[in-house]
Parts: structure tokens; sequence; C-alpha cells
């Protein structure tokens, strides 16, 4: 059973370059892998933190389905932000009263965030979200992964001492990762 919803990352990063979602562009098909929605999930954490955004904050998130969804979706949720979903068709009278009753920092919205146009706060389109999050260091997510796996895991263990050798680093991720896989199949 898991704890939090971020040890899913976990699993995403085994699954490596495994198609995660395909989703039609026009005339061409778009695939993001496991890896890539992970990745991108612990940039947007760090997109988040350079925008003020922590623990218990508010994040609108109004878009279709997409891994640009699935990504900002985590991302809020390893920065501890509150994610406030809401239906791409609801009407600006009631997004207007959610963000007002939420005091919502930050608005995330797809193609189709016409009503979230009138807001008093920062809005970011989800299309945009890999080239928003691209100058920040995947390396995030590999120190963040690595004692995100020890929690989850193992709440009684110690993370890694971080002057052990990177072979030592990588056995204990090597386990987490396989005793999420064992996990997950019961």
């Amino acid at each position: 059973m898991r704890k939090t919803v971020a040890s899913y990352l976990g699993d995403f990063i085994s699954r490596g370059s495994e198609t995660a979602f395909a989703y039609r562009r026009g005339l061409r098909v778009v695939r993001w892998s496991y890896e890539q929605v992970a990745t991108t999930a612990f940039q947007f954490a760090r997109e988040l933190e350079t925008r003020g955004i922590g623990k218990a904050d508010r994040v609108l998130l109004c878009a279709e389905n997409s891994p640009q969804w699935v990504a900002s979706f985590f991302g809020c949720i390893l920065r501890g932000a509150i994610v406030v979903p809401l239906d791409v068709q609801s009407d600006r009278g009631f997004v207007g009263r959610v963000q007002k009753q939420v005091e919502a920092k930050l608005a995330l919205g797809g193609a189709l965030m016409l009503p979230m146009a009138d807001l008093d706060l920062p809005v970011l389109r989800l299309e945009e979200l890999g080239a928003l999050v691209a100058h920040h260091s995947p390396a995030f997510r590999k120190i963040s992964m690595r004692m995100t796996l020890w929690r989850s895991f193992s709440p009684q263990a110690r993370p890694p001492n971080p002057r052990a050798s990177a072979s030592r680093i990588a056995i204990c991720s090597q386990t987490s990762i396989r005793l999420s896989r064992r996990l997950s199949r019961i």
C-alpha cells in the first residue's frame, strides 16, 4: 500500500522509456514516456519553488487530460501545493468564485482556458510546460527521488549518507525500485 501519491514517480522512473501517454495533435501522435512525465514533474516542482509556491498553497488546474496535466499535478504534489482541479467547461463566474474562495496563487490552463482569462493571478498554459521548465535541472529528480524512495518504502531508515560512493547510492536506489515493483504487484 502506498503512503503518498508521489511514490508513483519511483515507478515512473523505473519504467523509463515505456510509453505512458499517447495523444493526437493534429495529424501527429505525440508520445510521452514515464520517465519524461516524472522528469517534467520534478522540473515543474522546481518552477513552483522559483515562483514562491509551496506547502498548502493552492493551484487551479483547468485543462484537458494530457501528460502535461499529470506532470503538473505531480509537480504540485512534490512541492506540497494543493491542486484544485476544475472542469474545462466551467464558466468564468464559477472559476472566479473558486479562485477567491481557495485563495489560489497560480492557475494552470489548457488551450480551452478561456474561463480563466479574467483571473487576477498568474496563468500558465500547459501546452508550454515543457519549454517553461526546460531550464530547470533534471538532477533535482535524482536527488529527490532517492530521498522520496527512502521515505516512502522504509520510514524508519535513514537517507543515504551524502558522502557515500555513487555505487552504494545506486545499489540503494535499485533496491528501493525493486521493492516498489514488488509492492505494486500485491
